[in-house]
């Protein structure tokens, strides 16, 4: 992309597919049709937002970092995951409940699972 739009070469791509979508959205669910320079314009401005608030991460950041959110005594927590495979539309599901005293584990084969998000649903 030419560097006089204000978005590094390479980082449009992505916005210009999800203004897209979302233009597809407000058109099904609103009924606004937006025109492809509104759309194309949308997604510019997004590229631009993400360029100007995003910090490059430096040489020696952790990329996968675990947050731990602070928990009110007594809570419980559940922790939940799937996977799907479509040679066949199954899925694994596994969870973790943790409460005060201890914590249980649990997993599941399903199948006739028709997509990588009914198996997350589950």
């Amino acid at each position: 992309m030419p560097a006089s739009i204000g978005v590094a070469s390479g980082t449009l791509f992505p916005w210009i597919g999800w203004a897209i979508w979302k233009a597809r959205n407000r058109l099904v669910f609103d009924g606004f049709a937006a025109s492809p320079e509104e759309t194309l314009s949308s997604a510019i401005r997004l590229a631009r937002e993400w360029s100007k608030d995003s910090k490059p991460e430096t040489s020696g950041q952790i990329r996968n970092r675990r947050v731990e959110l602070p928990t009110p005594n007594g809570a419980t927590i559940v922790r939940s995951d799937a996977a799907w495979s479509g040679d066949g539309n199954v899925a694994g599901l596994g969870w973790i409940i943790f409460d005060p005293t201890r914590h249980k584990e649990f997993q599941r084969r399903m199948e006739y699972i028709a997509s990588p998000l009914m198996a997350e649903g589950h």
